[in-house]
């Protein structure tokens, strides 16, 4: 199910929207994106295809281009004006259902759109902050527009996430290390001190008692043991 619809009007804005359903397609996978000419399939009904996705759809990107305002249709009216213009009709059922309308302007130059130049239904669009494309930094313009699109979506699985740092699991080795308590230093496997250490080979005492492998039998070797300084009779 698509959860960013693209809203552009042909003649003026299906370059730019087939470019930004092909990046935001590589972003987040592209059953999240609508574009009209890409996902309705053949014989259905493009009317009742559009409102559906539109009311399905969290984001509308209406792309803005530099016609768009006063583009005519094929009666000399403009198209903005028309209640039949499906640009006007998509971006009307977007504002209605609450979905995030974002104009993205396209081109460096183009001015921010003005309510007294819009039909009445339109007028808010104006108040909405709007997207840039078409600077010198084109591709940065793109990745902050996904950015956007990630933080207000964060259920979508985005191709651009960085992978949360892990970390690495305890390799041993020779060396010198030092464990708590009284157990002593260890000197390339060599206890060196009191206290006892577990595993393949037990030892305890103070430097002392070597017990293999957990068994019974054991050696006794009291290393480094106090000598007895009484002379030997």
């Amino acid at each position: 199910m698509p959860d960013i619809f693209i809203n552009y009007r042909t003649g003026d804005g299906e370059n730019v929207a087939a470019y930004l359903d092909e990046k935001l397609s590589e972003r987040f996978g592209s059953s999240t994106v609508y574009r009209a000419t890409r996902s309705i399939e053949l014989g259905q009904r493009f009317d009742a295809d559009l409102i559906k996705n539109v009311r399905r759809c969290r984001i509308l990107l209406a792309i803005i281009g530099p016609g768009w305002l006063n583009a005519m249709n094929r009666r000399g009216e403009r198209a903005l004006d028309a209640t039949d213009d499906w640009v006007r009709k998509e971006i009307i059922e977007a504002l209605e259902y609450g979905l995030v309308v974002v104009p993205v302007l396209d081109g460096a130059k183009l001015p921010r759109l003005q309510r007294q130049d819009l039909p009445e239904e339109l007028a808010d669009l104006a108040d909405l902050q709007s997207a840039q494309l078409g600077s010198k930094d084109h591709a940065g313009d793109i990745a902050r527009l996904g950015d956007f699109i990630a933080r207000k979506l964060p259920h979508l699985t985005d191709a651009h996430a960085k992978e949360p740092l892990t970390e690495k699991p305890f390799q041993p080795g020779n060396g010198i290390g030092a464990t708590q308590g009284n157990s002593g230093t260890i000197v390339n496997g060599t206890h060196t001190g009191s206290g006892s250490i577990y595993g393949g080979h037990h030892f305890s005492g103070p430097g002392t008692n070597y017990i293999e492998n957990g068994q019974d039998t054991q050696i006794n070797q009291a290393f480094g043991a106090p000598r007895n300084t009484e002379k030997e009779q």
